[in-house]
């Protein structure tokens, strides 16, 4: 099923109100013929276990189904959604 943008709104509204910012200058939104993801970043003295368990509960909140990957960088962490 594709995700609408009202979805990704949903989703964007629970993750910012945990400190997750859309992260726009790397290319936020991808779109090609088979998938559709969007990546947000967070920052600062936060754990693997935080980030994961703040995404999880994000995505529950909306009332969708998406799966995320949460990839560690030197200064932040990256979360890629994507819409089951």
């Amino acid at each position: 099923m594709d995700a609408t943008e009202q979805d990704y709104a949903n989703l964007h509204t629970e993750l910012s109100k945990l400190l997750f910012k859309n992260n726009k200058k790397r290319n936020a939104i991808v779109t090609d013929s088979l998938t559709q993801q969007v990546e947000y970043i967070r920052e600062g003295d936060i754990t693997l276990q935080q980030v994961t368990g703040d995404a999880w509960n994000a995505a529950r909140r909306t009332g969708k189904k998406y799966t995320f990957t949460v990839i560690r960088n030197k200064e932040d962490f990256s979360l890629h959604f994507k819409r089951k």
